[in-house]
């Protein structure tokens, strides 16, 4: 592009500052996308107490770095949390401080998922990370539930008074199925924006949906991917006609992709 920004070049003016890609924004540019350092510790009946530390180091630090942290530093902690391990049942997980968002088929790391590049609902339908506190519980093999409340989205404080409800279920019904539901409910508004109706109270909801297929025997060396999301916030849209209604954006991506040999692979 002429102005060398990648994407979101209005259609009228010609203008705009590339938001449609967030971790390639420049044209004709090298990154230095991600340096990561992890440091972890699963917990276990024999030590009940683990922990998980990531720390990021790049460009793409800028983009999935908290809203309220220096997003031109090159520097982030993907993730900081304490996991508890409780004698309940099976085993109730507790972590506590800072952790990736479970919605979305594709994660933060370019090289783990299907391409280097990411679809857009990662960028815009969905949070990045959260802080706070979530309890996990693994029924069986099978199937495990995830109930959490933290600060929001990309929020490490919390801009407001409320808090997000979180809520995971992953079940394994089959050997070659894994299927996601994920559910995201609270006040994400800063604190004090009531300009045009608008309230820090006001709501926002997701529901994101993921499935996987892989290993089936009738088509070897293929596995597809489906991500699905749902949102919509309260008073967050500006109308045509000037006034605040509620913003809804739906999203939906799809992964084929198949293993040539243990070398190479397409998607």
């Amino acid at each position: 592009p002429n102005n060398g920004t990648n994407g979101n070049l209005d259609a009228f003016s010609g203008t705009g500052d590339g938001s449609v890609r967030a971790f390639d924004r420049d044209s004709r540019s090298f990154y230095l996308h991600n340096a990561q350092l992890n440091i972890a510790r699963a917990p276990t009946k024999e030590m009940i107490v683990g922990f998980n530390v990531e720390v990021s180091m790049g460009s793409d630090a800028n983009t999935f770095g908290t809203l309220d942290s220096n997003l031109t530093d090159f520097f982030d902690i993907q993730e900081a949390n304490v996991q508890i391990l409780s004698p309940i049942g099976n085993g109730l997980t507790w972590t506590i401080g800072k952790f990736v968002t479970f919605a979305g088929a594709e994660v933060i790391e370019s090289k783990d998922n299907n391409n280097y590049s990411r679809s857009l609902p990662f960028l815009f339908a969905i949070p990045f990370t959260h802080t706070g506190a979530r309890a996990t519980y693994s029924f069986s093999d099978m199937v495990s539930a995830t109930l959490g409340v933290n600060n929001g989205w990309n929020n490490a404080v919390d801009n407001n008074d409320g808090k997000t409800l979180e809520f995971n279920l992953t079940t394994l019904p089959v050997k070659w199925l894994k299927f996601l539901v994920n559910f995201y409910y609270g006040a994400e508004k800063d604190a004090g924006a009531t300009t045009n109706n608008r309230d820090d109270g006001d709501k926002r909801m997701l529901v994101d949906l993921v499935l996987t297929i892989q290993e089936l025997e009738s088509l070897p060396g293929f596995s597809f991917g489906f991500n699905y999301d749902l949102g919509e916030e309260e008073d967050s849209a500006l109308s045509a006609t000037g006034t605040v209604e509620d913003a809804e954006w739906t999203g939906m991506a799809v992964y084929l992709r198949y293993q040539f040999n243990p070398a190479w692979a397409g998607a």
